[in-house]
């Protein structure tokens, strides 16, 4: 690379080449292991689909996962699987996927939500270091228990994202008549999760703030507007 024109990413290369996290070297460089075409081994399959192996939460629908659909939900929330890939063409199902991990994440964490006595053990009392402004010399930090819980969804094609950010606010996949439930549906339950906000950032009418995209600068200042 010239020096005239050195690379964008030459810093980031360098930082990830000399600090590899374990689990995406692992992922680069996998030990040798006994593969398992589970297809093919029925025991090991019903192992996996068996009622205990299936997450707590699932995406308000009324469609179940197909069964390959619900092998990957099933073997991608066991929290002893840290990297696990998922190919697939265009409509195959992808953003179906994403959504039960979505419902599993969010049950998982209301399940550690319930274990606190009170809502205010949830924050823990923080001070701001080296900050004259009295009015702002401490904040509310979130308690460990509940970190690890968000997603982040990535990508060089930006409508590959959007597919996904912003399918999951929308209020008519949620209706009554596709989730046989009126949770979810704006015409029983005016303020679902932070309705209004998420009205005031979508062009479309949204049942709650339950993903939002980011990335770009436009975007990102919608989003601090908006709460």
């Amino acid at each position: 690379m010239s020096a005239i024109h050195p690379s964008f990413y030459l810093q980031d290369l360098d930082e990830i080449r000399n600090n590899i996290p374990q689990k995406i070297e692992n992922f680069l460089e996998p030990k040798e292991i006994e593969r398992i075409e589970i297809d093919k081994d029925i025991a090991n399959l019903k192992g996996i689909l068996s009622p205990e192996a299936f997450p707590f939460g699932k995406w308000p629908s009324k469609y179940h996962p197909a069964m390959m659909q619900q092998v990957t939900i099933n073997l991608t929330t066991i929290e002893a699987t840290p990297v696990f890939s998922v190919n697939g063409h265009p409509v195959s199902g992808k953003t179906t996927l994403v959504k039960e991990l979505v419902a599993d994440k969010i049950v998982k964490r209301a399940i550690r939500l319930a274990n606190f006595k009170n809502a205010d053990d949830a924050f823990e009392k923080e001070e701001i270091e080296n900050n004259n402004n009295k009015y702002f010399r401490k904040y509310y930090k979130m308690h460990d228990a509940l970190k690890g819980f968000s997603m982040l969804v990535a990508s060089n094609n930006n409508a590959a994202v959007e597919n996904i950010s912003l399918d999951l606010p929308n209020a008519k996949d949620v209706v009554k008549e596709k989730t046989l439930s009126g949770l979810f549906d704006k015409r029983e339950n005016e303020d679902i999760y932070f309705t209004d906000t998420a009205n005031s950032l979508f062009n479309f009418d949204a049942w709650g703030l339950i993903s939002v995209p980011l990335g770009k600068k436009e975007n990102n200042d919608a989003f601090l507007k908006s709460i």
